[in-house]
């Protein structure tokens, strides 16, 4: 038996086409602008592509993972002026680079269980 991705299906571009369109009716009912919306937030790409990688079967890059997630987020709270970059400029340059040893120390450590629990014989 062949399997076929989902997107040779003409039935996942119908569908696919419905919720685009579905969404776009609701953002001209709404008043907003869609490229507006997608100047501001645009690093959710980075956060949705990090969440993704850490839960794929076949690519565990774990630090990658949280580095993706970390970026995403930097730039988020950046484009909606939640912090500033002067504000980021106020971290010493250890202080960032503690914080980004911790979170790599945390995601080897994340790793590690992942084997554990996904490799029994291990």
């Amino acid at each position: 038996m062949r399997l076929t991705r989902y997107y040779h299906k003409p039935e996942f571009w119908a569908i696919l086409l419905a919720i685009l369109g579905g969404l776009g009716l609701l953002l001209q009912r709404a008043n907003i602008s869609v490229t507006e919306l997608g100047n501001t937030y645009w690093p959710v790409i980075f956060i949705v592509f990090g969440i993704v990688q850490f839960f794929s079967p076949r690519y565990r890059d774990v630090p990658a993972t949280i580095l993706l997630l970390l970026v995403g987020t930097i730039l988020l709270l950046i484009k909606t002026q939640t912090i500033t970059v002067d504000q980021l400029r106020q971290f010493s340059p250890q202080q960032l680079k503690d914080l980004f040893l911790s979170l790599f120390d945390l995601s080897f450590g994340l790793f590690k269980n992942l084997i554990q629990i996904h490799l029994p014989f291990s």
